[in-house]
Parts: C-alpha cells; structure tokens; sequence
C-alpha cells in the first residue's frame, strides 16, 4: 500500500499500516482535531508519522506555532489509538490492522519527517519535541521521537523511492 503524503511516498503492506488521518473514527471526531499521517509497525515497532513539505526557521515567530502543531497532532493521534485499542464506543468501529491491534510489549516510537531539510536544521526542532514529550515519553513509555528528514528516512526504510529501484 502507497500512501502519498508531502510529496513522499510511503509503502507498507497493508496489515502493518493503519491511515488514521483516513479513518472513520477520525471523520467522527472532527477535522478540527489535529492528528498525524499514519501509524505502522516496522521492524518490531510502532511507528506514529507526521510528513511535513516545511518547517519554518527556529528564529522566525512561526517556529513555536509549528512545534505546538506537531505536538498537539502526535498527542492526539496516541489518545485516538489508544481509545480504539481500549474499545471506546466510537459511532465508527475502526477495525485495526492484525498487526496494530495491540501496543503491548511493542516498541513505540514518534516520527516527524520534513522533505528536503537540511540535516543541520533538524537539531532545533528535535531538541524542542522531544523537551515538549519529556512526561508523554515516560507515561506511554515511548522509546523514541526522532526528526529525520527526506533522505534519513529512506535510509531507515520510512520513505519509498522509485528512482532508486
């Protein structure tokens, strides 16, 4: 299954990955819920994805904006998984890829990925995300939020490539 967000593609077989952006459960709880791509399971882990085309400059007033997008998405995308894990009685029965039907003894991690960023401009943001997801880390016990951009991605498989096959 190909899923083409910020001008990235991202292929996953389709038992290991759950379009939540997509989803009925998402439609019900209304667009103004910010929320991430997708979640998948990836070697072993659970992975949340947020895709971004740009991200604004750590100087500029807007930097502060967009971590809190980030933020506010990952976190509501972990309560909206963990409420359909749970069985809340959402109008939409979201039925879970077999392979994302349980969290447990599953490594979880959060991934930003912003095309064409430079490797050096990702330091500032990752700090700030993972500042802000300090007590979110500990209590869901997250192993891991990562900033990567296009090309760091494809290298840890996230990013699906034509050009290169």
């Amino acid at each position: 299954m190909i899923i083409r967000e910020s001008n990235m593609d991202f292929k996953f077989k389709k038992e290991n990955i759950f379009h939540i952006e997509k989803s009925g459960v998402y439609q019900q709880v209304g667009k103004n819920v910010k929320i991430c791509e997708f979640i998948v399971k990836l070697k072993g882990k659970i992975l949340f994805i947020e895709a971004k085309t740009t991200f604004s400059n750590p100087q500029k007033g807007t930097f502060d904006k967009d971590i809190q997008d980030i933020y506010q998405k990952i976190l509501n995308s972990l309560l909206l998984y963990s409420g359909i894990l749970l069985g809340r009685p959402y109008k939409s029965l979201e039925k879970l890829p077999e392979n994302l039907n349980s969290m447990k003894d599953k490594k979880i991690g959060l991934i930003l990925i912003i095309k064409n960023h430079k490797k050096e401009w990702l330091i500032s943001i990752d700090e700030k995300l993972n500042l802000l997801f300090y007590s979110i880390k500990k209590v869901f016990l997250i192993d891991f939020f990562k900033v990567l951009n296009e090309e760091i991605a494809e290298k840890y498989g996230l990013i699906h490539s034509d050009q290169k096959q």
